[in-house]
């Protein structure tokens, strides 16, 4: 007898537990290049612990879904080999949640122009004349040469 209380009481947790968690949804887009972010790695973490609530894998329309979510604070994060890692705080309350098209950025953008100056010594010899830079000692305030 108990044990059949006991199903029941599990059953009737189950399916409020399953009416009262909707679902997360979204979709990549690649705004620069416009290539297919397909087989992209989608992970669900919960933010107070780093549990690992879910993964998965984009389906061929860039899209990914998880379903029967706990209500809670989560990590979105989102990984694809070539692209810079995408992380985004999420607050999810058992409604529908639909984050659209969510824009990964390609590696090779995020690089900037490096320039490369030709450092000078701070002594040199030219002929019988020798050049000194003065920014490159160190001296007393009001000192003479």
């Amino acid at each position: 007898m108990r044990l059949k209380a006991f199903l029941a009481a599990f059953a009737v947790f189950f399916t409020w537990f399953q009416v009262h968690s909707q679902s997360i949804r979204g979709e990549l887009a690649d705004t620069i290049n416009f290539k297919p972010l397909a087989f992209s790695s989608v992970s669900l973490i919960r933010e107070s612990d780093s549990i690992l609530i879910a993964h998965q894998w984009t389906d061929q329309q860039n899209r990914f879904m998880f379903k029967s979510v706990p209500e809670g604070i989560y990590i979105l994060q989102i990984t694809r080999p070539g692209f810079a890692d995408y992380e985004d705080r999420i607050r999810f309350n058992n409604q529908e949640l639909d984050l659209g098209a969510i824009s990964l950025i390609a590696k090779a953008n995020l690089l900037r122009e490096v320039v490369i100056r030709e450092k000078l010594d701070a002594i040199r010899l030219k002929g019988d004349t020798t050049e000194f830079l003065a920014d490159s000692f160190q001296v007393r305030q009001g000192a003479t040469v």
